[in-house]
């Protein structure tokens, strides 16, 4: 196609040197934005290319009102037999994959479930897991995807928080201890039900679940030995169900929930995040924007209840036929063999996965795949440096997004250290911006002329916040089922009069090149292991577990790891705290990544009306020895012991882990 006698790439290439040209003007007087505006321009060409297509695909996708899984039916109407999912030693085609979600909907609406109700689905990385959902949102029913290493009060309540009427829960759960829990395995007996499913029986007899229906998955596992008796054994009513079209037709539309994702609460337990379908198929154009191929193989060894694996990984699948490697678990030994067995192209990422790859032994494994690029989150900057020196080839393509938020940044170039770029020219136009915050209270920081959000400038931090545009599933935020928590996220007035923006909790700084990075988390969460934490709800189990009067939770930063681990300061002036009992209650009530590392035992804490310089000042002190004269204590081999120099001394060089 031509206009004029030009081609539509010539077309766009001079719309950009007119574009260019103009913002050159205005920036005359400023050499160095020249300088950058220059220097970046072939990343911004290719940028403006991808965002464009993928504005093009949201677009049409929600124009044409596509769901995901009629998303997925066109796939499989496009290559039926070609390999949708290999797991382990399963192949799945994209028509089985089919089949089997129909099936789903068949029986749940047989059971006489319908649209708008709510099931809890709590597993392993398996292909049933996306089938469950993927079946289940056939029907209208929307699927609460839960993290299966949540105990007790969390547990209950991110099942109660979204009406869920039944459960789904993986029996393989209960082979022995899982490997979070290993640590403490002196405290169970050998090839005991897992912490989640001692977690699910007990709700269940105090009567938190007698209301839900429960459904297992097994693993031809008898009824004499099932892991919860009162459930059904779901994988055998499923061999029995149908799999025609048919029977499971319900008007479903872009704007109806998918399933709900589950984030950290800044006041306490877990928020559970609405995911549309519109916003679900969003995800996925990922695709576009990371120039993924159709033939590329896609290993996702990342937990699937997380938006990144379960809609980024999954969606690439469902939406554009991306054959995927799903890994039940993550193994940094087994990586590079499943790498070559699979003939994997692109790894998805997130938390410390790349610094456990880099720890490893050489194998010949590592110079035998094929391996473009990973992408993901939460990669430590120092590994991240050595890791391309010594997988040489390998890009590292970081990202930066929430689940429920509206801003995302991808660092398609691979970038070291950036989460992402925004070509300089559309900056100014961009519906998202950074802003100055109070340190202490973690408000906007305002023009006392204007009222609006003072922006940041090039090389100063501050949070990042997305404009709301209703009905742009790029720039929608579908909120909570917690108006409150809701209503916290927003903010009006901040880069323009009459706006509304989300605030995303994250401290981000930008260069002049428009690339940006990641500083910290705003506020009181603190993100470990992949994981993002409430410090308020550790706080709870802690003062209780305890059994002492105050306690204050915190993210402190372990030299040579991503992220911050958990650090608690209790009030304890009697000198009565009993540290076994202590760590089993903590142990039963917190998944691994929520359990303190560290902890300081204090004479006394300042709860005052500066609660948040105490707990600044805390922070800031960590777990220096050499500044605290307070009893430190670290959590090794599922114990709390004295840190003593030479223990600090291992921890701080990455001895102990």
């Amino acid at each position: 196609m031509a206009v004029l006698g030009f081609g539509l790439g010539t077309l766009f290439y001079l719309f950009y040197c007119l574009v260019l040209g103009a913002v050159t003007v205005i920036a005359v007087r400023n050499l160095k934005l020249v300088y950058a505006l220059i220097l970046t321009l072939p990343r911004d060409v290719v940028a403006t290319w991808r965002y464009l297509r993928t504005h093009m695909f949201t677009k049409w996708t929600s124009f044409t009102n596509q769901t995901m899984f009629s998303m997925f039916d066109k796939q499989v109407k496009k290559h039926p037999r070609k390999v949708c999912w290999y797991f382990e030693d399963q192949v799945w085609t994209f028509k089985q994959v089919q089949d089997m979600s129909y099936r789903v909907g068949n029986y749940f609406r047989e059971q006489g479930f319908k649209k708008g109700d709510k099931i809890a689905l709590i597993m392993e990385n398996r292909p049933e897991y996306p089938i469950m959902w993927l079946g289940l949102s056939r029907i209208g029913v929307t699927t609460a995807l839960i993290n299966w290493n949540l105990r007790y009060q969390s547990l209950e309540h991110c099942i109660k928080i979204v009406n869920c009427k039944a459960v789904i829960y993986d029996a393989d759960l209960s082979n022995g201890i899982g490997k979070h829990t290993i640590l403490m395995m002196n405290m169970f007996i050998k090839n005991m039900p897992s912490l989640f499913l001692l977690a699910i029986q007990e709700i269940y007899d105090c009567g938190g679940l007698k209301e839900l229906k429960l459904y297992s998955m097994e693993s031809n596992r008898p009824e004499s030995t099932r892991a919860i008796p009162q459930s059904v054994n779901l994988s055998a009513e499923l061999k029995e169900a149908s799999s025609d079209p048919a029977k499971c037709k319900v008007n479903i539309d872009k704007y109806d929930p998918l399933v709900y994702i589950y984030t950290s609460g800044t006041t306490g337990l877990p928020k559970a995040a609405i995911l549309k379908h519109h916003r679900a198929i969003m995800f996925s154009a990922l695709y576009i924007f990371q120039d993924i191929r159709p033939d590329d193989v896609m290993m996702t060894p990342i937990p699937l209840y997380h938006a990144q694996g379960g809609m980024i990984g999954v969606g690439l699948a469902f939406c554009h036929g991306v054959t995927q490697v799903i890994v039940r678990k993550f193994s940094a030994s087994a990586f590079w063999k499943q790498c070559v067995k699979y003939d994997v192209t692109v790894c998805q990422y997130m938390g410390e996965i790349i610094r456990y790859l880099y720890n490893q032994p050489e194998c010949p494994e590592e110079k035998r795949h094929c391996v473009r690029f990973f992408y993901g989150n939460g990669v430590n900057l120092e590994i991240w440096k050595k890791f391309v020196e010594r997988f040489k080839g390998i890009k590292i393509q970081e990202m930066y997004g929430s689940t429920e938020g509206n801003v995302t940044l991808i660092n398609f170039e691979g970038k070291w250290g950036a989460v992402g770029c925004i070509p300089i020219w559309y900056w100014p136009f961009v519906p998202c911006g950074m802003v100055k915050i109070n340190e202490v209270n973690g408000e906007i920081l305002r023009d006392p002329k204007t009222g609006l959000g003072i922006q940041c400038q090039p090389n100063e931090v501050g949070e990042m916040i997305g404009v709301i545009v209703r009905g742009d599933p790029l720039r929608e935020f579908d909120g909570y089922t917690d108006e409150d928590a809701s209503h916290s996220k927003i903010a009006h007035n901040v880069l323009s009069k009459g706006d509304t923006v989300f605030r995303t909790g994250d401290l981000i700084v930008r260069d002049i090149y428009n690339y940006f990075y990641f500083k910290d988390r705003l506020g009181d969460t603190y993100r470990w292991k992949g994981e993002n934490v409430s410090t308020t709800e550790v706080e709870g189990i802690v003062q209780k577990s305890s059994g002492l009067k105050a306690a204050v939770v915190y993210g402190v930063k372990i030299p040579g790891t991503e992220g911050k681990c958990g650090m608690a300061a209790i009030e304890d002036p009697e000198d009565c705290l009993n540290l076994e009992e202590f760590t089993k209650e903590i142990t039963k009530a917190l998944p691994f990544y929520a359990r303190p590392i560290f902890l300081r035992v204090m004479k006394g804490i300042k709860i005052t009306g500066t609660y948040k310089l105490q707990k600044i000042e805390l922070q800031r002190e960590a777990f220096d020895i050499d500044k605290i004269k307070d009893k430190l204590f670290f959590l090794e081999t599922g114990t709390y012991v004295p840190l003593s120099r030479e223990l600090h001394g291992k921890i701080v060089s990455g001895q102990v882990k």
